[in-house]
Parts: structure tokens; sequence; C-alpha cells
């Protein structure tokens, strides 16, 4: 199940069309809500702030990095020397979180 489809299932201004095709079928309409309900969830511990005392990325990367001194910016995570950089220079945010996926572009002619 996608996002799109996850956000029309759990919407209350579209949920009543998006399961119409389950109407008659509670155990399949539940079914449907359960996934979109963990769809839900898996895409919002995505967006959460991490703090860097719980735990730090597992990957080397681009990350999200909020500071007092910076606020939020994109930061890079060097796992070698489990560092956080900022441009040139290291520095030590109190929370990150992996970069959101860039938005998929529809094909002219698909």
């Amino acid at each position: 199940m996608t996002i799109k489809e996850a956000i029309l299932i759990l919407d209350p201004e579209t949920s009543e069309e998006a399961l119409q095709p389950y109407a008659y079928d509670s155990h399949q309409r539940r079914k449907v809500v359960d996934e979109a309900c963990r769809v839900a969830v898996d895409e919002l511990r995505k967006r959460q702030w991490i703090s860097v005392k719980d735990r730090l990325p597992e990957n080397r990367g681009k990350v999200l990095i909020y500071s007092q001194e910076y606020g939020v910016r994109e930061g890079f995570y060097d796992m070698p020397i489990q560092r956080f950089i900022l441009g040139l220079d290291f520095t030590s945010p109190t929370h990150w979180q992996p970069m959101p996926e860039p938005p998929k572009e529809r094909e002219e002619n698909a």
C-alpha cells in the first residue's frame, strides 16, 4: 500500500469512498484499515527527531540535524569517526533524523 492510498483510507474526508469496495466484507475492510495504519506509523517514525543520546545514524550519509547554534540544517554523518559535519565544520547537534525521500515525479507520457 502506498502513502497516498493510506491517506485516502484514513482521511475522514475520503475514507468512505476509499473503503466502498469493502462495504460488505468487514474482515477485509479491517485488514485494509490496519495496513493503512501500519503504513502511516512507519512514515511517522521516519519523521521523528532522534536524540543523539538515544542513538546515532546506522549509515554514513546526509541527515537533517538540529542544534541550538544552527537550528535545522542538512548535514552529513561520517560513520568511521562518528561525527556530524555541517559544511566544513564538525558540529554537535542534539537531534537528527534521516533525510526524507525526494518527491517521485510522474513521467510525462505515463
